[in-house]
């Protein structure tokens, strides 16, 4: 499944747990509101909780007389319910996704194809992958020879 959110990590009451930006998702949800008032909305009418189901990054002054901005780190289970009532396709398509991602890390990361199509696909990906990685591992090969040359 190919990643339309990016997930990272943040820390909530010391604990690591798997987030996404916010803002990430209301573009990708498609909002017609303006995000500061769809994001404090949404944490007002669903009643979800600073440091339980999201983290606030101040990101500093936007300049003269600006305010400051302000990033949102949510839980995937957050994020999994404001794409639920979003109730529009891109979030149906974002709650499949984060439960994906849910079940991949559950099984360890491994995609296990149901059918011929898919094991092409995994196999085209990874070939894809690999392709790309080639080059780096080669700059890296050499930088290591020059290093140990110059020893």
């Amino acid at each position: 499944m190919k990643d339309i959110i990016n997930i990272t990590s943040s820390q909530f009451d010391n604990k690591s747990i798997a987030t996404v930006n916010a803002r990430e998702l209301h573009a990708y949800l498609e909002s017609k509101q303006k995000f500061a008032d769809w994001i404090k909305g949404r944490i007002q009418k669903y009643d979800f909780l600073e440091n339980q189901d999201f983290c606030v990054i101040n990101l500093g002054s936007k300049g003269q007389g600006g305010h400051n901005a302000v990033d949102y780190h949510i839980s995937i289970d957050m994020a999994k319910e404001l794409s639920m009532v979003e109730n529009n396709e891109q979030g149906r398509k974002a709650r499949r996704y984060f439960i994906e991602c849910e079940k991949r890390a559950k099984t360890g990361g491994f995609e296990i194809p149901q059918t011929k199509t898919e094991a092409l696909r995994l196999a085209a990906d990874q070939a894809e992958e690999i392709d790309r990685l080639i080059p780096l591992a080669n700059a890296a090969t050499d930088l290591l020879s020059i290093g140990t040359a110059s020893t």
